[in-house]
């Protein structure tokens, strides 16, 4: 038997199939009731991909960590996002401040996880 506990709703439908109640907070809700106190810095690059989700990824600027912000079509986008989609390379080089959640993804192109996080603010960086 599978037990999800403390798994965000979403990940919960992809690993079942099963969608779950509405009861269940979406992503940004769950962002929005996070302390800051577990949030860290990243320096890296936020991108746009298009395929498995999560859409939108944090690389770090040592590329040994990647970090997947999973926001549904239901979820607003933090302006810093929709900055970068409209951007014609959807690629942003920032200083990212991430909440994490207790999620880890994969994509099989990748061997390393994707670990699910917060955008709490963006600070571009100047090249």
């Amino acid at each position: 038997m599978l037990h999800f506990r403390n798994t965000p709703s979403w990940i919960v439908a992809c690993l079942t199939g099963v969608a779950i109640s509405a009861t269940v907070s979406s992503y940004s809700d769950q962002c929005a009731a996070l302390a800051h106190a577990q949030c860290f810095t990243v320096v890296g690059e936020l991108q746009v991909w298009n395929g498995w989700p999560p859409n939108f990824r944090i690389e770090s600027s040592d590329k040994k960590r990647v970090f997947g912000l999973p926001y549904s079509d239901d979820d607003a986008l933090p302006k810093p996002i929709q900055a970068v989609i409209e951007t014609t390379s959807q690629r942003a080089s920032g200083k990212f401040l991430l909440c994490p959640l207790s999620a880890r993804m994969s994509v099989p192109y990748d061997d390393r996880p994707i670990e699910v996080v917060c955008l709490r603010s963006m600070e571009s960086l100047k090249k």
